[in-house]
C-alpha cells in the first residue's frame, strides 16, 4: 500500500462511520440538539453502546466530529465533517 493510500484511508471515514455522521447530522437537524449514546445507538439500530463510543472516537480522531469533555451530549460536527457530508451528497 502506497503512502497516499494509507493517508487517505487515515483521513477519510470508513463507510460505516460516515453512516454514524449522517445519521448524528439528521439527528441534530431533527431535535436541535446531540443525541444520547443510547438514542444515536437506537437510530443506528445497534445493541452495542461500546460500538457507538468507537465509531465516535474513529470520528473524533480523523476531524469530523469534537466531543468536550464532562459534558455528555454534547456533540459537534465539525466543519470538515460537515464539507465531507455535503462532498459525499453531491457524488
Amino acid at each position: 500500500m502506497s503512502l497516499a493510500e494509507r493517508y487517505h484511508r487515515s483521513v477519510l471515514p470508513t463507510h460505516r462511520q460516515y453512516e454514524y455522521l449522517l445519521s448524528l447530522h439528521r439527528f441534530i437537524e431533527r431535535h436541535h440538539c446531540a443525541p444520547a449514546l443510547r438514542e444515536l445507538a437506537v437510530v443506528l439500530g445497534v445493541k452495542s453502546l461500546t460500538a457507538v463510543v468507537d465509531a465516535l472516537d474513529g470520528l473524533e480522531a480523523k476531524g469530523m466530529i469534537r466531543r468536550p469533555v464532562k459534558k455528555p451530549r454534547a456533540m459537534y460536527i465539525t466543519e470538515a465533517g460537515k464539507n465531507f457530508l455535503i462532498m459525499m451528497e453531491s457524488s
